[in-house]
C-alpha cells in the first residue's frame, strides 16, 4: 500500500502574491500567524520550495530564517 498525500497542490497557486503576503505578515509588532499558516499549510511541499525561492530572489532573506524568527514555537 503506498501512501497518499495529504496536502494537494493549490489550485491558484501564485509564488509570487505567496511571498508578498508572507513578508507582509512579518511586518510590524509580532505578524499575522493566521496568514502565515494560511499559506504554509495549503501549499503541497514542491509550491512552498518555489515560494521560498521566490522570496530569496524578492527579498534576498531565507524564508526558512525569517519564518523561525517570526513564530513562537
Amino acid at each position: 500500500m503506498g501512501k497518499s498525500p495529504t496536502v494537494f497542490p493549490y489550485e491558484n497557486f501564485d509564488d509570487e502574491e505567496d511571498a508578498k503576503t508572507l513578508k507582509a505578515a512579518f511586518k510590524g509588532f509580532g505578524s499575522d500567524e493566521d496568514a502565515i499558516i494560511e499559506i504554509i499549510t495549503r501549499r503541497s511541499n514542491e509550491q512552498r520550495r518555489q515560494i521560498a525561492a521566490r522570496f530569496k530572489t524578492m527579498y534576498g532573506k531565507d524564508l526558512i530564517k525569517e519564518l523561525k524568527s517570526e513564530l513562537r514555537g
